[in-house]
């Protein structure tokens, strides 16, 4: 059976992950309400943002199949 080098990098790079992620000490950090709103509104940004980008792909879409319109390029 023949040993794989990348393979034991990768089981060595989990291993490593594994024991950094469960002798993590305490941060003594302190999180204000803001900084909550602060990641509420950045995730409700991107949300719109993705949602505003799909909406105006879509009507651009449908406007090359829709048949016998005039096709407007001023908004592009």
């Amino acid at each position: 059976m023949q040993s794989h080098k990348g393979a034991n990098r990768a089981d060595l790079a989990v291993c490593a992950l594994l024991i950094l992620a469960l002798s993590a000490g305490p941060s003594h950090a302190y999180l204000d309400p803001g900084t909550g709103s602060m990641l509420l509104t950045g995730i409700l940004g991107i949300f719109a943002a993705i949602t505003y980008s799909l909406r105006r792909f879509f009507y651009r879409l449908m406007r090359v199949f829709r048949p016998g319109a005039a096709r407007d390029t001023s908004e592009d």
